[in-house]
């Protein structure tokens, strides 16, 4: 396998760690995604340790890395969250005012890739609302699009519906083209 196949995808974040899936193409009739996942690092921003939870993610190896270059990309690739806007709400808020709008003809969205997708109040990976998600294969409804998020509206088949910020890579526009109902 070539490494610059290799793509990555934060999943997950908690309390400063990043959980990372590694994935490479892989085009497949059964495959609706067009990707398969080789393998998890956690990236740990406490300890500044890249840990590959891949085999065994309760005693996970640990990755040698250039403290500097870590401490870069850390610094350079993981945004914090501005002191202007500390909380979700205000993220919420500041990001609904900035956002692309989606055209109405393509808010028909479906969710691909593998795994849950997790929701978030606002468009940033420490505004987690816990236990919302959606599974690959579900459609939502999209509006607007920011830094990588989209606002999207879900209803499950309780009628329950619930409306957050998602990853903008885990969306296609689903062939109808419309947006759930």
């Amino acid at each position: 396998m070539n490494k610059k196949d290799i793509q990555a995808d934060i999943e997950d974040v908690s309390d400063g760690v990043y959980s990372v899936r590694l994935y490479v193409a892989a085009d497949s009739p059964d495959n609706l995604d067009k990707e398969v996942s080789i393998g998890w690092v956690n990236l740990d921003t406490n300890s500044m340790r890249a840990l590959d939870v891949t085999r065994d993610p309760e005693h996970p190896d640990v990755l040698k890395v250039d403290e500097g270059k870590y401490r870069k990309f850390i610094s350079d690739c993981i945004r914090k969250v501005p002191k202007a806007a500390s909380s979700c709400d205000d993220l919420n808020k500041n990001a609904s005012k900035l956002a692309t709008d989606i055209p109405h003809s393509e808010r028909g969205m479906v969710v691909v890739g593998n795994g849950r997708l997790q929701f978030y109040s606002a468009p940033d990976y420490a505004c987690k609302m816990r236990g919302v998600f959606v599974l690959s294969g579900e459609t939502v409804g999209a509006y607007v699009s920011y830094h990588g998020f989209t606002s999207v509206a879900y209803q499950n088949s309780k009628a329950t519906s619930v409306r957050g910020w998602v990853r903008s890579d885990r969306l296609r526009p689903n062939s109808l083209a419309v947006a759930p109902r």
